[in-house]
């Protein structure tokens, strides 16, 4: 039971970190880029998210 409590907070902060970051990234491209539209400002964040998460999870692996 100890051990389904570890697994389910690593993974729910991992989860947090990734969704602070697509929110960081999105106030960041509506600041920065008045002139896309909001679906474009929604994918360049979730493209900057992916790349987010695949280097963390290959660095992770690396360990």
């Amino acid at each position: 039971m100890n051990q389904i409590k570890k697994l389910f907070f690593h993974k729910s902060r991992e989860l947090i970190s990734v969704f602070v970051f697509f929110l960081l990234i999105l106030i960041w491209t509506s600041i920065t880029s008045k002139d896309y539209h909001v679906s474009h400002k929604i994918f360049i964040a979730f493209f900057a998210t992916g790349i987010f998460v695949f280097v963390r999870w290959s660095l992770k692996e690396k360990q």
